[in-house]
């Protein structure tokens, strides 16, 4: 009998012991596997949208580039084309700008915006979906006429390869405003995208665009 209770006592420790190796080493997803730090450039697919309360922006297919820089983060820019949108009844073309460092305000070119920030990795809600969680770092100025809006915050989208090394990879942003995501500490957090037009208060924004990835190197995603 105490071999017996010994023999199950022995199994259960063997099934603990594995279950919290299991739970510690799925912490440590997702992440990026392959030669690192490995440079990428993205291609947009159809159009992309801009869109908070009254506020549509529209722009066609847009181009970047960025680098996986470490096992769960990347840095990226996306320049986005031909934007537009209807001011006071009236369609009108978009222009992004930003400050240099004393504060003075650079206009970019017409019809184009460019979007920058940092990413990271993480898992869609009660799924093994995995996302990137894209911060939009510095805000996003643009001017559509006489309308100027600012966004700040972060979008996430599913995103691929996933456990298959390839040089293709893809992105694809949601309709929706707040995307709550699993952490790869097993956390749950909240990616929020948010836009202020002249006058008015920051309220809730969403991105929709997707995105082809080109990497220099074999990668894929560990999940």
């Amino acid at each position: 009998m105490k071999h017996l209770k010994l023999v199950i006592l022995t199994a259960l420790t063997i099934l603990a012991v594995s279950a919290a190796a299991a739970a510690t080493a799925n912490a440590a997803n997702p992440e990026f596997l392959g030669t690192l730090p490995n440079t990428f450039t993205s291609a947009g697919l159809g159009s992309s949208f801009l869109k908070s309360g009254a506020l549509a922006v529209e722009c066609g297919p847009s181009k970047g580039k960025g680098e996986v820089k470490g096992v769960k983060n990347a840095v990226f820019e996306e320049l986005f084309e031909n934007c537009k949108s209807t001011v006071l009844g009236v369609k009108v073309v978009c222009t992004g700008f930003h400050y240099s460092p004393t504060g003075t305000q650079i206009t970019g070119e017409t019809g184009r915006v460019l979007v920058a920030g940092t990413s990271t990795l993480g898992y869609e809600l009660g799924t093994t979906n995995v996302l990137s969680i894209l911060t939009v770092s510095p805000e996003i100025h643009f001017k559509c006429s006489s309308l100027a809006v600012n966004v700040k915050g972060c979008f996430a989208g599913k995103t691929t390869p996933r456990n298959t090394p390839t040089t293709k990879g893809q992105i694809v942003g949601p309709n929706t405003a707040i995307e709550d995501y699993t952490t790869d500490t097993g956390a749950t957090a909240s990616c929020v995208l948010l836009s202020q037009e002249t006058g008015k208060t920051f309220t809730l924004a969403t991105e929709i665009v997707t995105a082809d990835l080109t990497f220099e190197k074999p990668i894929e995603i560990m999940a």
